[in-house]
C-alpha cells in the first residue's frame, strides 16, 4: 500500500515537474533567437540557427540520456536534477556569453559565426535533451508501462513549452525583458532540479525496479531500421514545415517580434495531444505489459 501510494505520488510530482520543465527551454530559445537578431540581423538565419540547433541538440541529448539511464547504478533523479541545475547556470550566463560572441565575430564570415553561434546553442540543449530518458526510465520504474511513461511525459513537457512561448511573448519579453525572461527560466530550472534532487533522496529508499521479461515477448510492427528512416523523415518535413510557416506569418504580419514565438506556441500545442495519442495506443500498453 506504501509502495503504491509513493507510485501515485510520483506521477503527479513528476508530470508537473516536467511540465515546468518545458518552460525554461522556450524561453531560452526565444530570448537565443533575439539575442542572434544583434548577429545576423532579422531574417531567416537566426532563425534557422536557433531551431536546428535546439533539434539536434534534443536529439542528441535524448540518445546519450538513453545510454545512461541503461545503467542500473545510476542514481537517476539526482543526474536529472544535476542537469536542470546546469542548464540553469547556462541560462544565467547565456546572454553575456552570446554578446561577447557577437562583438567577437564582427565582420567574419557569415559561415564561422554561424557555427560558433551554433555550437552556443548545442551545447545546453543537449542537456535539456537528456532529461527525458532519465525521467522516463525512472517512470517505468515505478509504473512499469513504457508507452504511458513516454507519451505523457512528452505531451506534458510540449504542452509546457507551448505555454512557455505565448507566455514569454505577451508576458516576460514585454514586461520583464530578455535578461528577466532568462532569469525567470533559470528560477524554473532551479526549482525543478532541486525539487528532483529531493525526491531522490526520500524515494530512494523505496525504490523498486521492476524485473525485465523475456523481449520476444512481443512483436515489432515496423523494423527498426525502416522506424527510425521514417521518423527521420517525418522530423525533417516537420520542421521545414515550421520554418516555412514562420517565414510565411511573419511577411502576413509584416514581421512583429512575437511572431517567431506565436508560430512556435501553436506549433507545439498542436503537437503536444498527437504525442499523448500514439504513445499510450493500447497495442503499446499491451507490448509494455508482457515486456514487464
Amino acid at each position: 500500500m506504501q509502495r503504491s501510494a509513493i507510485r501515485q505520488s510520483g506521477f503527479r510530482w513528476f508530470y508537473l515537474l516536467f511540465f515546468l520543465s518545458g518552460f525554461p527551454a522556450l524561453i531560452y530559445q526565444i530570448v537565443w533567437q533575439r539575442t542572434l537578431f544583434a548577429i545576423y540581423g532579422v531574417n531567416m538565419e537566426s532563425v534557422t540557427v536557433v531551431v536546428s540547433a535546439f533539434m539536434l541538440g534534443l536529439g542528441l541529448g535524448s540518445l546519450g540520456g538513453g545510454r545512461i539511464s541503461r545503467n542500473a547504478d545510476v542514481p537517476l533523479l539526482l543526474l536529472f536534477g544535476g542537469i536542470e541545475l546546469g542548464i540553469a547556470a547556462y541560462g544565467v550566463a547565456s546572454l553575456p556569453i552570446f554578446h561577447a560572441v557577437a562583438r567577437f565575430t564582427a565582420g567574419a564570415a557569415p559561415l564561422e559565426t554561424g557555427l560558433l553561434s551554433f555550437a552556443l546553442v548545442l551545447f545546453p540543449t543537449v542537456l535539456m535533451g537528456a532529461t527525458l530518458p532519465l525521467l522516463v526510465a525512472q517512470l517505468v520504474k515505478l509504473s512499469g508501462n513504457v508507452g504511458r511513461s513516454v507519451g505523457i511525459l512528452y505531451f506534458v513537457n510540449t504542452l509546457g513549452s507551448a505555454a512557455a512561448c505565448f507566455v514569454a511573448a505577451l508576458f516576460t519579453m514585454r514586461y520583464l525583458g530578455m535578461s528577466g525572461s532568462v532569469a525567470v527560466a533559470a528560477a524554473l530550472n532551479v526549482v525543478v532540479g532541486s525539487s528532483v534532487i529531493a525526491m531522490h533522496f526520500r524515494w530512494r529508499g523505496h525504490a523498486r525496479k521492476r524485473s525485465e521479461g523475456p523481449t520476444g515477448a512481443a512483436s515489432t510492427l515496423l523494423p527498426f531500421p525502416l522506424a527510425m528512416a521514417l521518423a527521420t523523415v517525418a522530423g525533417f518535413l516537420s520542421l521545414c514545415y515550421e520554418i516555412v510557416w514562420y517565414r510565411l506569418y511573419s511577411f502576413a504580419t509584416a514581421g512583429p517580434a512575437q511572431c517567431f514565438a506565436f508560430v512556435l506556441g501553436a506549433f507545439l500545442a498542436l503537437l503536444a495531444p498527437n504525442t499523448q495519442e500514439i504513445m499510450t495506443h493500447p497495442w503499446e500498453t499491451k507490448r509494455a505489459s508482457l515486456l514487464s
